[in-house]
């Protein structure tokens, strides 16, 4: 299934609006998320990377096909989450298969020193 050109734009700025926002976020310009500083700083070093994946994938034609069976991801699971580069199936399988550390056990990447 091909995805149309208007819902392919559509996706297009709504990365692009993303990418701003969590780029305004790692500046400091933009603090009124009601995030504490340390789950900002999660959500941007997570979340920008994945929506520039995103939007790179939807530049080169990529955008909305599963990255490990090749099935297209359906249209409202990308309304749901832009950044989905896996269909249902396999992010369920990815899920049950790749361990959860507890909270007790992890410590963000920036707090280590």
């Amino acid at each position: 299934m091909a995805l149309d050109k208007t819902f392919l734009e559509e996706r297009r700025q709504h990365l692009l609006k993303l990418i701003a926002r969590y780029e305004r976020l790692s500046r400091g310009e933009e603090a009124s998320d009601g995030f504490t500083p340390e789950a900002r700083r999660f959500r941007i070093e997570c979340s920008l990377p994945a929506a520039r994946a995103a939007l790179e994938r939807l530049e080169s034609g990529e955008y909305g096909v599963c990255i490990i069976c090749g099935d297209d991801i359906p249209i409202e699971r990308l309304m749901a989450t832009s950044t989905a580069v896996r269909c249902v199936f396999c992010q369920e399988r990815h899920e049950r298969e790749t361990p959860v550390l507890s909270p007790e056990r992890w410590t963000p990447a920036w707090t280590q020193e």
